[in-house]
């Protein structure tokens, strides 16, 4: 019979495969020639970006930015790979001997800080590669933010991390708290 921190610890194993089928990162785009039409894309953790990527593009190649195109990018190859990887080295973390549970806890958080990053990056990567000969208007290379309301030219942006990122955070953080109390 298993006991009830044990059956705790197997749902928090469990929660980031849920999560995969979740948003884990949504971008709300409003180009002022749209009028009040936000342009919504979310980016799923099983390797799927929804939305209208057409119309953000179309709206993207007013200020000189190329066209995102989901079949390249190795990113969303990787994501499907990441949840079931946290589930291990949850499981690593929550029921392996101390020392592989001391490197589970630390790859973990390595994933998730580097998920964030590399969002970031990519935003970084994406603001700075402007073609001019695509702009309809001059603006300076920009970094959007991964998390966060901005402005760059006529452009209205909201960017947060979504439902599919917090079920890999919340039940990590529940893991720490419940091997801290019970071991």
């Amino acid at each position: 019979m298993v006991n009830k921190i044990d059956l705790i610890k197997y749902i928090i194993v469990i929660i980031p495969l849920i999560g995969i089928i979740f948003p884990l990162w949504t971008l709300n785009v409003n180009p002022a020639f749209m009028g009040r039409k936000w342009l919504a894309i979310d980016i799923y953790g099983y390797g799927y970006v929804d939305g209208p990527i057409d119309s953000l593009n179309i709206a993207n190649h007013y200020v000189g930015l190329k066209d995102i195109i989901p079949e390249e990018m190795i990113e969303l190859k990787v994501l499907p790979i990441l949840y079931p990887l946290i589930s291990i080295l949850t499981y690593i973390f929550l029921f392996g001997d101390p020392k592989k549970s001391k490197y589970a806890k630390y790859l973990i958080i390595s994933i998730i800080v580097g998920i964030v990053i590399y969002f970031q990056y990519w935003l970084y990567r994406y603001g700075h590669d402007i073609d001019p000969q695509l702009a309809r208007i001059e603006i300076d290379p920009f970094t959007p933010y991964v998390i966060g309301y901005y402005e760059i030219a006529n452009f209205k942006v909201l960017a947060y991390f979504n439902i599919g990122f917090f079920l890999l955070l919340i039940p990590f953080i529940a893991g720490l708290i419940i091997k801290r109390k019970y071991g």
